[in-house]
This record gives C-alpha cells, sequence and structure tokens, in this order.
C-alpha cells in the first residue's frame, strides 16, 4: 500500500490556474486553458496540460456499454414491432 502525500501544486502559474478551473468545476475554461499550453516551452507544463486534457476525454468503457444498450434497446423495439 503506498501512503500519498498531498497534491504537487504545479510550477507553471498558468497550469496552476487551469488546474483551480478544473476543481471549481469550470471545465470549459480549464479545457482552453490546458490547450493553450500544449505548446509551452517546458516539458512538465507540457505533460501537465496533457495530463488535463485526457481528463476529459471519454472512457472507452462507457462507450462500450453504451453501444450495447442501444444495441439491446433496437433488439427489443424490433422484436416488438415485429409482433
Amino acid at each position: 500500500m503506498s501512503v500519498q502525500g498531498p497534491p504537487v501544486e504545479p510550477a507553471d502559474p498558468a497550469l496552476r490556474a487551469a488546474e483551480r478551473a478544473f476543481e471549481r468545476g469550470d471545465f470549459a475554461d480549464a479545457a482552453r486553458r490546458a490547450r493553450g499550453l500544449l505548446d509551452a516551452s517546458d516539458e512538465p507544463t507540457r505533460s501537465g496540460a496533457r495530463e488535463m486534457l485526457g481528463r476529459f476525454r471519454n472512457d472507452p468503457m462507457v462507450i462500450a456499454l453504451m453501444a450495447a444498450a442501444l444495441a439491446v434497446l433496437a433488439a427489443v423495439v424490433a422484436r416488438t414491432l415485429g409482433h
């Protein structure tokens, strides 16, 4: 079992602002700020921006489950209309 310390604050003030926007639930602002940092001059800032944008990606499992649910719904509808 690993013990985690307190979260590390990003060194870049713009990345900190993006983190604060994310924490307060302003995801559009957080994503906009993170996209602006993808071409930053230092690697830790670019890496932090990529990691933050990764939080907004769709979970493949959710997509697969949604597709399966739609397939079941379509099958039920087709069977119901077929009778």
